[in-house]
């Protein structure tokens, strides 16, 4: 368990409360309530701009032809990370990576935008049944997927 201070206007007298270090991100509002933000290790580093994993993967399940995505951060020399979509399609659905694109253009910000969307039967899972992010930031990528434009 960890010491930290908490924001002044979420706990009255500012006294210290005790934590745990989970890797987890998340905020107290002035009510006292926590609200789960999600992994730090689902934030990614691109340009020196933060892009949010799970805000990519929420863009890109809201395209109707989209059943699930994970998306990874791929080490680049010149950005520090490539944003990188995995993705499973709806049966009979179909959607080409310039359209992926387009879609998440309307939804996020230029830097937070896949840079490769890569399409799959089913994702890989860990034990826990969780999407297995490891596997996939070194699994080559199918055949017919592409960067988009």
């Amino acid at each position: 368990l960890v010491d930290v201070p908490p924001p002044s206007s979420a706990i009255a007298g500012g006294e210290r409360v005790r934590a745990l270090r989970t890797g987890d991100e998340a905020w107290l509002d002035a009510a006292g309530r926590l609200h789960a933000v999600g992994r730090q290790a689902d934030v990614l580093k691109v340009s020196g701009e933060k892009v949010s994993a799970t805000a990519v993967e929420a863009a890109l399940r809201r395209h109707p032809a989209v059943e699930s995505a994970a998306v990874v951060g791929i080490d680049d020399r010149v950005r520090g990370q490539r944003v990188v979509a995995h993705l499973v399609l709806r049966p009979g659905a179909g959607v080409d990576a310039p359209a992926l694109a387009d879609h998440c253009r309307a939804w996020l910000q230029a830097h937070e935008v896949p840079m490769a969307f890569h399409v799959w039967p089913s994702l890989p899972l860990t034990d826990l049944g969780k999407v297995d992010k490891a596997r996939l930031r070194h699994a080559q990528p199918p055949p017919a997927t592409a960067p988009p434009g």
